[in-house]
């Protein structure tokens, strides 16, 4: 049937505030369990059902603990920078997350690695809500990209 025949084609439906703290949990463990880059590749039904069911075991004791996603539009985004001294490209890293804080609740907590530490030769690393986004020579675009991925960020720049 066309349009004109009285079908109308279905809208998309508006996520609740509480199924996007549900989506962004499960995302958040999916993440933890070292799961994203399959799941972003193949989707849910790309996982097991082990896996599936690891994560909904998760999700279900975190929520019954009272335990919630750290929402962005709330409490913020969790970042840490991990920089060593007299470092341009820890500074450049550093200013970046500085801009990007401007339009996200984004606290970024900066940690100093020595010499005999083993990331000592990869700094600057940014870590994201404890996943490893980037490494070396940080892009502002690429960061702002991956937190609208994943829904922390609503446009790029």
């Amino acid at each position: 049937m066309s349009l004109a025949q009285g079908v109308r084609p279905k809208k998309a439906k508006q996520e609740t505030d509480e199924e996007r703290r549900l989506r962004l949990l499960k995302e958040q463990v999916v993440r933890e369990l070292g799961l994203w880059d399959r799941l972003l590749a193949e989707g849910w039904g790309g996982l097991s059902a082990k896996e599936s069911g690891r994560v909904g075991g998760i999700v279900a004791r975190r929520l019954r603990e009272g335990g919630d996603v750290a929402d962005p539009g709330v409490k913020g985004v969790h970042a840490i920078l991990r920089t060593k001294p007299d470092c341009s490209l820890c500074e450049k890293a550093q200013a970046a997350l500085e801009r990007i804080a401007r339009d996200v609740a984004l606290k970024v907590q900066r940690v100093e690695v020595d010499a005999s530490d083993p990331d000592a030769m990869r700094v600057p690393i940014v870590e994201i809500e404890g996943v490893e986004v980037q490494t070396g020579k940080v892009s502002e675009f690429r960061l702002r990209n991956w937190l609208k991925e994943r829904g922390f960020l609503d446009a790029t720049r």
